[in-house]
């Protein structure tokens, strides 16, 4: 309803497209490559040609990256240092601590959706947080 005293009524269908290739790789593990608007989704507005498009844009790439990845040496599995710019730390802080201290996942809201939370609201206002 607007201020002029319309009111309108929409049916909006949402299509998220998603395009995926798989492949075993020299060491017989199953690999995948995909491409996928998900939580991506472009701000825009359009028809069938909207998922042509982005199925044309992508495939091409998603099959090189699959046979890059198929011939790649294994990933080496011993300790390594890493230097990690600022933006990715702020990351990872957000995400490992940040996430934990939100109030829907302590009280169990977000479980379905993302995961639940190590803090509970007693441990507010202590030095030290106990993990279970």
């Amino acid at each position: 309803m607007d201020s002029e005293g319309s009111e309108i009524h929409k049916l909006i269908t949402e299509v998220f497209a998603n395009l995926s290739v798989s492949g075993i790789d020299n060491q017989g593990e199953m690999q995948e490559r995909g491409s996928g608007w998900g939580s991506k989704a472009p701000a825009a507005v359009g028809g069938n040609q909207s998922i042509g498009s982005f199925f044309s844009q992508n495939a091409e790439r998603i099959v090189r990256e699959m046979k890059q990845v198929l011939v790649a040496e294994p990933c080496p599995k011993e300790d390594r240092s890493v230097i990690l710019l600022p933006g990715i730390m702020y990351l990872q802080t957000h995400e490992t601590i940040g996430h934990a201290l939100e109030l829907d996942r302590i009280l169990g809201y977000e479980l379905a959706y993302a995961g639940g939370s190590f803090v509970r609201l007693d441990d507010f206002g202590k030095t030290a947080l106990r993990l279970r």
